[in-house]
């Protein structure tokens, strides 16, 4: 599913801009040029986390995350803490913020298939629907953009049900600092 601003539902992205992942959203997907990461790990320098380039010493920035994707850098931490949750308790969860309830095989290593949120959105939302739906697609979406793309692995396939604690409430959401955690992520990877 293709997260482009154009085949999103109004509602839907009203939420995601009030939110603060629009600019994630606008981003979309890309493919990883592996050339160019392994060009990147190559220039990186550990003891001044910098990359050393033809241009000069160059490094990502907490202003480059927050201008280029929107994301917040101050405000509340985003810290996941492990609950140690039983399948049940997670198949509870997303029942309560998602609106479906998952079968066991829809989990991989305790964390739930993101093909199960994909079959969720399949259907166009309604223009009529009750706002308690609309909020459980913005919340399948953002679990997508987690997976996909602020906290992607190397599953791609999965997302963790502790970032349903951060779901429950739309409104406190944009309280976080989303772009700290983007950042450090960056640099995790590199």
């Amino acid at each position: 599913m293709d997260l482009v601003r154009n085949q999103l539902n109004p509602r839907i992205a009203n939420y995601l801009r009030v939110i603060g992942f629009w600019g994630i959203v606008q981003a979309g997907y890309f493919e990883i040029d592996h050339g160019l990461i392994t060009a990147l790990i190559e220039r990186w320098r550990q003891e001044t986390h910098t990359f050393h380039l033809p241009i000069g010493e160059a490094t990502v920035t907490l202003q480059d995350v927050e201008v280029l994707w929107g994301l917040r850098v101050d405000g509340l931490p985003v810290t996941l803490i492990d609950r140690n949750r039983n399948i049940a308790h997670k198949k509870q969860l997303i029942e309560e913020h998602l609106g479906f309830r998952p079968e066991t095989r829809h989990f991989k290593d305790g964390r739930l298939k993101l093909v199960l949120i994909f079959d969720f959105l399949y259907e166009p939302l309604p223009d009529d629907a009750p706002e308690e739906l609309v909020r459980q697609h913005v919340r399948c979406y953002i679990l997508i953009l987690f997976a996909g793309q602020l906290f992607a692995d190397t599953c791609g396939n999965v997302v963790s049900c502790h970032w349903l604690d951060y779901l429950r409430d739309l409104e406190v959401l944009s309280n976080f600092r989303w772009g700290n955690h983007t950042f450090l992520f960056i640099f995790l990877s590199v």
